[in-house]
C-alpha cells in the first residue's frame, strides 16, 4: 500500500492518526510512518481489508449517509451518459 492511498482511506473515514492507530490497535506515530512512506507495513493486504472494514463500519452506522452518496454518484452518471448521448 502506497503511503498517498493510507493518508486518502484515512481521511475518508474523517479519522486523526491518534484515531486510526487506536483502531488498529497501533501507534500513531506507525501510521505516521507509513503515511510519509518511511516504512511499509507488514502485511498491505491486511490493512487494506482493516480499512475496508472501518469504512463499512462507518457506512453501517449512518445507512443514509451511504445512499445518499450512491445515488448522488447514479446521478452523475446519469448525467454524463446522457450527455455522452447527445453528443452521438
Amino acid at each position: 500500500m502506497i503511503c498517498d492511498e493510507l493518508k486518502a482511506s484515512r481521511e475518508r473515514l474523517k479519522m486523526t492518526q491518534v484515531q486510526l492507530a487506536e483502531s488498529l490497535d497501533l501507534t500513531a506515530n506507525t501510521i505516521a510512518r507509513w503515511e510519509r512512506g518511511e516504512v511499509q507495513p507488514e502485511s498491505p493486504a491486511m490493512l487494506r481489508l482493516a480499512l475496508e472494514q472501518l469504512e463499512f463500519q462507518r457506512l453501517a452506522a449512518n445507512p443514509s449517509r451511504a445512499i445518499k452518496s450512491r445515488l448522488a454518484k447514479l446521478e452523475k452518471l446519469k448525467t454524463e451518459l446522457e450527455a455522452l448521448a447527445e453528443v452521438r
